[in-house]
């Protein structure tokens, strides 16, 4: 999978080359970071990504991540689509037969409760499952210790359900050690991902990681 920007001369990912970026003039660093960004949400922008001769969309298969910090594997887009891959499994060949018992169990025990009270009720021949997992509080489990385990948890987590193939950093370097950084690929090789490092500021060089770097001056080296 590579990325292009039409901009620039170098590739910005390579197949399984990691890349890191760096912008030094801060003009130029909020205008490619804040472009990026924005066709990550579904904006039309200069950057392009491909897969042999196949152009894949941006927002699909990028995820951007600018705060580390608040990573949060709980966020509405990811729970949405928990509950979606729930309420499939829920309906397959293994447990049809027991969400179908489930959804009675639940009409026949709100029709109990309306014998108890002053009203009559009705309810919808549709069931919203989503509906179900929410109200019980269904959620994945956080991983409550560093700052690189919560990083590669995320990574696995946007992979598996939102089908995320490619992860760009912006400034992750002021959160990691050089060696983090290299387990951080390490582990995006294993998972089957590709992640792009975007910097502002010039560190100690990554062993695993290949630089492309816009100076001061707005010269690409």
């Amino acid at each position: 999978m590579k990325l292009v920007h039409v901009n620039i001369e170098r590739k910005l990912l390579d197949d399984n080359v990691v890349m890191e970026w760096v912008i030094e003039a801060p003009e130029e660093f909020t205008r490619y970071v804040q472009e990026l960004y924005m066709q990550c949400e579904g904006a039309e922008g200069d950057f392009v990504l491909s897969d042999g001769e196949k152009e894949l969309g941006i927002a699909k298969n990028v995820e951007f991540l600018d705060s580390v910090l608040d990573l949060d594997v709980n966020e509405r887009k990811i729970l949405g689509k928990l509950y979606a891959d729930l309420e499939q499994l829920a309906y397959s060949e293994k447990f049809v037969v027991r969400t179908q018992e489930m959804i009675q169990y639940m009409r026949t025990y709100i029709f109990e409760l309306e014998q108890e009270t002053d009203f009559m009720l009705e309810v919808d021949d549709g069931v919203d499952m989503s509906a179900i997992f929410k109200g019980n509080g269904v959620k994945l489990e956080a991983v409550e210790t560093g700052i690189l385990e919560k990083i590669v948890h995320y990574i696995k987590v946007a992979r598996l359900l939102l089908k995320k193939q490619v992860f760009v950093f912006v400034n992750v370097r002021s959160y990691l050690t050089a060696r983090q950084v290299e387990q951080l690929i390490k582990e995006a090789a294993y998972q089957e991902v590709q992640i792009l490092l975007i910097e502002n500021v010039m560190r100690d060089c990554v062993n695993s990681a290949r630089r492309c770097i816009i100076d001061s001056d707005k010269c690409e080296i």
